[in-house]
């Protein structure tokens, strides 16, 4: 069984132990107050300790039964331990302000396992320690939930038929299977780079940062015009100018969304072209 909160988990304490310093890392069980009163081991510190705050209400994402989306926030808490040095600063714990920036640089923009990229939004500190420091951030995220969905390979809700199908009255039909449709549940701006070529190389591909693979050559169209499909592929595509054109800036640019055809009013595109842009585009659930 996959359980994808467990991955996230995983995910997430991967990255935090290769923070520099840190000596131990673990999901969050009250450790320091339990440490302090005698119930659990003397932990190494520097340490983190990772948890998840109660999601806000889970909501079903369109076009797919059972998937919802919920907003999180994933609490780290450094744990810092700073012993009297005999030079006036008891009580003012300024090393762990290191550990605090390693722990944001590290964690802001990761993306465990059906999470959306981790937002840094808060943190707090500690006014009531002693030599045991508590610093801790959060970081908000949209999780995807496909637990009980056509999408969880774990599921016995949902059956699938596969074609042909025998019938005891020797018939043999066929069920059609719909193909599995992709679910946004997030936007990110990606580079999309266009060379315009009089014939096209289809091994010539480009990777997004959505994690979509699209063409990289295009053809002119008779009337100027150029044509990206994958412009059309997701309804809400939102492609942002100005466009860079052989290095210098156009911004009268024409989109027809409904077929991904691109018009340059300043006189059309021509073979040679090198045309670089942003665009709005999903990111998808992981199938």
């Amino acid at each position: 069984m996959a359980s994808i909160i467990k991955t996230a988990f995983q995910d997430v304490l991967l990255i935090a132990r290769q923070i520099t310093g840190v000596q131990y890392v673990a999901i969050f069980n009250n450790q320091v107050r339990e440490e302090q009163d005698g119930k659990t081991f003397d932990f190494p510190k520097p340490a983190i300790l990772i948890e998840i705050e109660n999601p806000n209400q889970g909501l079903q994402t369109l076009g797919q039964d059972n998937v919802t989306v919920s907003e999180i926030t994933w609490r780290i808490s450094i744990v810092h331990e700073q012993l009297d040095a005999a030079d006036g600063t008891l009580d003012q714990n300024l090393d762990v302000f290191d550990y605090r920036d390693l722990v944001k640089v590290a964690m802001t923009g990761i993306r465990p396992k059906n999470c959306s990229h981790w937002m840094y939004v808060e943190e707090s500190q500690d006014y009531a320690h002693n030599n045991i420091y508590v610093y801790s951030i959060g970081f908000k995220c949209s999780f995807v939930d496909t637990k009980g969905s056509p999408l969880d390979p774990d599921s016995n809700t949902y059956i699938t038929f596969e074609p042909p199908i025998a019938l005891d009255l020797g018939v043999w039909i066929t069920v059609p299977i719909p193909p599995r449709t992709r679910i946004a549940y997030g936007w990110k701006v990606c580079p999309i780079y266009v060379l315009l070529v009089d014939i096209v190389d289809p091994l010539d591909t480009q990777v997004l940062a959505n994690g979509d693979t699209i063409p990289k050559q295009y053809v002119v169209n008779d009337d100027g015009t150029i044509t990206i499909p994958y412009l059309a592929s997701y309804p809400n595509i939102v492609v942002l100018v100005p466009f860079m054109i052989w290095n210098q800036t156009f911004d009268t640019i024409t989109i027809d969304y409904t077929n991904g055809k691109i018009t340059n009013t300043n006189g059309g595109f021509i073979v040679g072209n090198e045309i670089e842009f942003n665009a709005s585009l999903p990111l998808y659930t992981p199938s």
